[in-house]
């Protein structure tokens, strides 16, 4: 783990797919309703996603990074370690082994 990271992991925690999704909706200057708009989803999904309140599958992390020109790839980066953490797997183990 960079310095940077490590940094930030402590500070905020650990990089979700939800705050990957505010922090870049944020930067395009868009509302939770206009990206639901856009996605065809309700405010609320989009809510619960940001909080943290609901998972999402890698499938949809795709479409929601793609529908704000994103890199796609950084989006599913945190998607994998999110859900390695959650499941009781080290991330750098996974990818060490590949």
């Amino acid at each position: 783990m960079t310095n940077a990271k490590r940094l930030l992991t402590n500070e905020i925690g650990h990089l979700s797919v939800g705050m990957m999704i505010r922090v870049h909706r944020n930067s395009l200057e868009l509302s939770q309703i206009e990206l639901a708009n856009k996605l065809g989803v309700t405010v609320g999904f989009i809510s619960n996603i940001e909080n943290g309140r609901k998972k999402i599958s890698l499938e949809k992390t795709l479409q929601i990074a793609r529908k704000m020109k994103a890199n796609h790839k950084h989006f599913a980066l945190v998607w994998f370690e999110e859900e390695s953490r959650a499941n009781g797997l080290s991330f750098k183990e996974i990818i060490e082994i590949a």
